[in-house]
């Protein structure tokens, strides 16, 4: 089945975030070690309708660095779907990781400038909860807790309201093997469900994804191959991917930040190929605990809980820059990885509408 993309799943794509010793605290751990790592924030209340018709939930997807008890993100890897933000992937990241007795407690502070080029009002979102290293609703840590806003009524009912965050872990360093399918383009004619296999791995000092795409059948209407061989994921310079996830300037950089996937690849001809989208749940939604793409609501009233804070189901969006199939996009069969390489937690639970 092709994957769904309504409208908060593209807004999402296009906006396109354990701890286990007092190790913890050293300066910078592995990014493997929560909360180093992909963190989802999702509002679970306080949004308007407003804010819900337009975009969905409020949620900021980053990757968090913990040196001492200092977290900080990076900007290029942080996007949200809040209305109020006009300019993509400007956002500070800030925040402290601290333990006192048996309960750590993470604040984190996504702050969107002023740019008046573009009429952006500065604003911010500060989330303030509690560390779960090992939650019964995922595969890896959480955070709950509340925030405050200072983004106004339009966006906010009240200024405040309850989060979950969702942590999800690297892809290896070692890339392993995706296998899926893309659909027809939107426009135009071509082949549909074309196989795809995606090679997926994380650098392990940049945080940037490494690997290959090949799909070798994908074709335009006159039967010409779309691309000259496998792909290389790297970082891409074109300026038609402005805005696309978080390609500031038309720089186009491969990364993982919370729920949301971004990969940028080429091969040999020049030809480009975008794949823009998210892990989720086998039900299609996404695999962060609270979110939902299919609901215009802060309470998603989706209670599965099967592959969150996994990578075992990706959604992808896919577009084409050059070559014979200049300009072709849209949907894809979701991928898995073609053998198991995640440790699913003992607490996982396989309930609610399938």
């Amino acid at each position: 089945m092709i994957g769904m993309f309504n409208g908060k799943a593209t807004t999402k794509t296009f906006g396109l975030v354990a701890l286990v010793s007092l190790l913890a605290f050293a300066a910078p751990l592995s990014a493997q070690v929560a909360p180093n790592g992909r963190w989802e924030f999702v509002v679970t209340s306080g949004d308007t309708p407003y804010q819900l018709n337009q975009a969905g939930q409020v949620t900021f997807s980053t990757y968090l660095n913990l040196y001492g008890t200092t977290l900080s993100g990076m900007p290029q890897q942080t996007t949200n779907t809040t209305s109020a933000e006009i300019y993509c992937c400007n956002d500070t990241v800030t925040g402290t990781f601290t333990k006192h007795n048996n309960t750590s407690t993470a604040v984190v502070q996504f702050s969107v400038p002023t740019i008046p080029q573009v009429g952006q009002v500065a604003f911010n979102y500060t989330f303030t909860g509690t560390f779960n290293p090992d939650p019964n609703n995922s595969n890896g840590p959480t955070i709950t807790g509340t925030y405050a806003t200072n983004v106004g009524p339009t966006y906010s009912l009240t200024g405040s309201g309850t989060f979950v965050a969702t942590w999800f872990p690297d892809f290896p360093h070692n890339p392993v093997e995706y296998i899926g399918g893309l659909a027809g383009p939107d426009t135009g004619s071509g082949p549909t469900d074309v196989p795809a296999q995606v090679t997926l791995g994380t650098d392990p000092g940049s945080h940037d994804l490494i690997g290959t795409v090949n799909v070798p059948l994908l074709t335009n209407s006159n039967g010409v191959a779309c691309f000259t061989g496998p792909l290389t994921i790297q970082t891409l310079h074109n300026p038609q991917l402005l805005g696309a996830g978080g390609a500031v300037n038309g720089v186009g950089v491969p990364f993982a930040s919370g729920v949301g996937i971004t990969i940028f690849a080429e091969d040999t001809a020049g030809n480009q190929l975008s794949l823009i989208g998210y892990s989720a749940k086998p039900n299609e939604n996404s695999a962060a605990v609270g979110e939902s793409y299919f609901v215009e609501s802060d309470n998603s009233g989706d209670n599965t809980t099967t592959f969150n804070g996994s990578n075992q189901e990706l959604i992808m969006y896919y577009g084409i820059t050059g070559g014979p199939c200049d300009g072709y996009g849209g949907g894809d069969a979701p991928f898995h990885p073609s053998t198991k390489h995640e440790h699913h937690n003992k607490h996982e639970r396989h309930h609610g509408n399938r």
